[in-house]
């Protein structure tokens, strides 16, 4: 055997022995739900599809009322608007209840997530890194005018969130500078790159006209608020919010059953 192929083959055998393992839960239930089901379809607020995260060091895992889309966001951690995948998996809800092996360490639910989608629905995806045109949030020529947060940083997981009403008043408490980002895409309906180089997490209040942030939902007209445009907001706390071409990146689902395979 040439030199070469022994050198690859061991460093073949190397990455088998040293590649980390991959985590599966020990036993799961899947339900799709029916869109009569009165806890999707009844009077009071709709489920939303989404999965809530799950942190800590859980037995089970429980996601009721959730859509494919809910739960490929939280086992690839992506937001849900850069995920590409049929309109069912927006609109079809499952019942998922799983239960996590006692060996497993913390910070696996995602690979197990993972291994559900492909184990019980064949899911097969892939990612796609483009050039669109987004939003960069900078720091202006004044500097930040940014509150740092006094939560203690062992807390910041559980105490982090962010609140916006429909007259345009928006806090975050506990956010990182890509946390801010990533909610300002979601107001923006564009991708927002996170340029500032701020390490760190922040309160931030802030108010702006909602007709100035297009990805918002629509709570009737608000063309004669007295607030500034979300720019001008943004200018207020030493930030920059301006159009540029960024490299935006997408989760793409090639192929998925709809039904899933049986418990």
């Amino acid at each position: 055997m040439r030199p070469f192929a022994v050198l690859a083959l061991a460093a073949l055998a190397l990455a088998a022995q040293t590649a980390a393992p991959k985590y599966t839960f020990e036993v799961a239930s899947v339900k799709p739900l029916d869109p009569a089901d009165p806890s999707i379809a009844g009077p009071g607020p709709r489920a939303t599809g989404m999965a809530s995260p799950v942190g800590g060091d859980p037995v089970h895992v429980s996601l009721p009322h959730v859509t494919l889309l809910g739960v490929l966001s939280q086992a690839y951690g992506v937001a849900p608007r850069l995920v590409e995948c049929p309109d069912w998996m927006r609109t079809q809800f499952y019942i998922i209840n799983a239960k996590v092996p006692d060996d497993a360490p913390k910070g696996h639910i995602p690979e197990m997530l993972q291994s559900l989608l492909a184990d019980r629905f064949h899911m097969a995806v892939h990612w796609e890194t483009k050039e669109e045109t987004g939003f960069a949030l900078s720091v202006g020529k004044g500097g930040p005018k940014l509150k740092k947060s006094d939560i203690p940083e062992d807390e910041v997981s559980t105490k982090r969130s962010s609140f916006f009403n429909t007259s345009g008043h928006l806090t975050f408490k506990a956010t990182t500078m890509d946390q801010f980002a990533s909610s300002l895409s979601v107001d923006m309906g564009k991708q927002v790159a996170n340029k500032t180089d701020l390490s760190g997490v922040y309160d931030i209040t802030m108010d702006a006209a909602p007709d100035s942030m297009p990805g918002l939902p629509s709570f009737g007209s608000h063309a004669d608020s007295p607030l500034p445009s979300i720019f001008t907001a943004l200018h207020q706390l030493g930030l920059n919010l301006e159009p540029q071409k960024i490299s935006v990146k997408r989760l793409i689902v090639d192929s998925a059953d709809k039904v899933p395979t049986g418990n």
